[in-house]
């Protein structure tokens, strides 16, 4: 998908979007790749995005049971994101010393703090942040904020505004969930939506 074109002489580049889970672990090696590339990195509400996570685990860990064609596939394009052949993104070797695992929603709250804290210490600089909680209650805005930031022309993307939805909210028991875990994902929540494009709290 083309977002905008890029003139160079007589030449017209195209931008490609690449949408990848796992990029996340990538954005150094990007960058070296492509010294122009715009790095997004959406995120929500801790604890939720944690429970969609976990869910979405179990989901594929359903299917590969019953279609071995799935699993097998997912191997081949190397989708280790969740399902039986997971294997988290080891950011400052936090997995070999985890106490939970993927059956437990703990196991996904630390793995989203570990990849939030990761990236806030060595990319806060260099990647476009978007809070999609507030995106999806605000798209119009949100859009125009994340067009400009992109240096491309609202109207390429806002046909997509009707389009968004909020994101399921669940009510969670956490009492299960550490204390000391659950507030530290609420302090790097907050400084993700103070240096996002979109969020009202900038």
């Amino acid at each position: 998908m083309m977002l905008r074109e890029q003139k160079s002489g007589e030449c017209r580049h195209q931008r490609y979007i690449s949408k990848n889970n796992l990029n996340i672990a990538r954005i150094s090696y990007i960058k070296s790749l492509f010294p122009d590339s715009i790095v997004v990195v959406p995120f929500r509400e801790p604890v939720q995005h944690a429970y969609s996570l976990y869910k979405q685990h179990q989901n594929f860990i359903e299917l590969h049971k019953s279609n071995a064609f799935a699993r097998s596939y997912m191997k081949a394009i190397g989708h280790y994101d969740f399902g039986i052949d997971f294997k988290p993104i080891n950011f400052n070797l936090w997995h070999d010393s985890a106490s939970s695992n993927p059956n437990e929603l703990i196991f996904w709250l630390e793995y989203w703090h570990q990849t939030y804290q990761f990236v806030l210490k060595h990319f806060a600089q260099s990647c476009i942040f978007v809070d999609y909680d507030y995106l999806c209650q605000n798209p119009q805005n949100s859009i125009e904020v994340l067009s400009a930031a992109l240096q491309i022309q609202p109207s390429n993307i806002e046909s997509q505004v009707s389009g968004i939805r909020s994101a399921t909210k669940h009510n969670l028991n956490t009492t299960m969930l550490s204390e000391s875990l659950v507030l530290s994902c609420s302090n790097i929540h907050e400084q993700l939506q103070t240096i996002s494009v979109n969020n009202s709290q900038r």
